[in-house]
């Protein structure tokens, strides 16, 4: 055990803050008067991350999503989440979920309730939401628990957090993180801690170095949801790995089964003709 945790900012993500100043249209970032200035590394992943999400354009300025998702106080990722959501129809499961996710550590990684927190949450639920009709976002009313809700909640969340997937390697949860190649470990208070089997593909909020390497608030997902909602990101731009490998070869899978399907169809129709002249005849 080191003898002082490592710093949390060498863990935070510099996506909001670049967001921001994109929004003030600070334009060279390097530029900057920061206090302490961040790693040239961390602020290209940034800029990196941003352009994954469709918030900048091809001159590196805000695109018109970018707009929009610099308006919540939010990780750029939960704002584009909150933004599919509004094509999925699950917006008011998604304000809470935003609401709690943005909460602090403490909501994220204890699993003990706290009546402070969640007014917190309740408040900022509120806010978000005041937002989200100040800017005439369409709010769907909520569903839950209904399946299709619980569903499109999930392609929600992967819309906007496709970059912070892991999939467990040997079984015994060791989760290789897609975009970092780092090994991490359920965070003891996941609900997935102890079951068997573990989830073999999880999107996570969190990752923490100072916790031995955990990843919190997991969601199981299928990898056919990758190829579905960040094909470009999965298929062209993660690194050479067998995750990679595995994704390519389900797309091939999919693309023999519609291939497949498309020509039954097809045979179908032509059956159906032939029958259709034989009783005109």
């Amino acid at each position: 055990m080191p003898e002082f945790s490592p710093p949390r900012v060498l863990e935070e993500n510099l996506s909001r803050m670049v967001l921001l100043l994109k929004r003030l249209d600070i334009a060279d970032l390097g530029q900057c008067d920061f206090l302490e200035r961040p790693a040239p590394e961390a602020l290209m992943q940034a800029l990196e991350d941003l352009d994954y999400l469709a918030a900048l354009d091809d001159d590196g300025n805000l695109s018109e999503v970018g707009i929009v998702m610099s308006e919540f106080p939010l990780d750029p990722q939960i704002s584009k989440s909150l933004l599919a959501a509004c094509e999925f129809q699950c917006v008011s499961e998604m304000l809470t979920l935003a609401a709690m996710l943005t909460d602090g550590d403490a909501w994220c990684c204890d699993a003990a309730l706290c009546p402070r927190s969640l007014h917190q949450a309740d408040v900022l639920r509120a806010e978000l939401l005041d937002i989200m009709q100040r800017i005439e976002l369409p709010v769907s009313a909520p569903m839950f628990p209904d399946e299709e809700c619980i569903l499109n909640v999930t392609r929600a969340l992967l819309s906007g957090g496709f970059l912070k997937v892991a999939r467990d390697v040997d079984g015994q949860g060791n989760y290789v993180m897609l975009t970092h190649k780092h090994v991490a470990h359920l965070h003891p208070s996941s609900v997935y801690d102890g079951r068997t089997p573990l989830p073999t593909w999880v999107l996570y909020h969190d990752f923490s170095i100072s916790q031995d390497n955990c990843i919190s608030v997991a969601t199981e997902i299928l990898p056919e949801m990758l190829l579905e909602f960040a094909p470009q990101y999965y298929l062209s731009n993660l690194p050479l790995s067998e995750s990679r490998d595995l994704l390519m070869e389900l797309r091939d899978q999919l693309q023999d089964q519609d291939t497949f399907t498309a020509q039954g169809d097809e045979d179908s129709l032509k059956e159906a003709e032939e029958k259709d002249a034989c009783c005109l005849q």
